[in-house]
């Protein structure tokens, strides 16, 4: 079961996406700012500030990195990746 975690050092508005049985996070894979970039789980940093390991939830239910602004996507072949994308509506998430 997985649980997402208030970040306070931060932002109130971002968290940390862990499982509680480990500590292993959801991490942009290696700090990579590019569009289409792979997202994994990763040992969680000693710092609960790295940007590649924090997320905002957006009011209509879409998942920002904070290192990016990008989103998360799902795709077909099991992989998440960060895309980027301007939400306006719910139609487009």
């Amino acid at each position: 079961m997985s649980e997402l975690s208030p970040c306070r050092i931060a932002s109130p508005r971002f968290y940390i996406a862990a499982h509680q049985d480990h500590n292993r996070v959801l991490d942009v894979y290696g700090e990579n700012t590019t569009d289409g970039t792979r997202v994994v789980t990763w040992p969680m940093k000693k710092d609960q500030r790295a940007l590649n390991q924090l997320w905002y939830i957006g009011p209509q239910g879409y998942i920002r990195s904070a290192l990016t602004g990008f989103l998360l996507d799902a795709h077909p072949n099991g992989r998440i990746k960060l895309l980027f994308l301007i939400v306006q509506s719910p139609s487009q998430i």
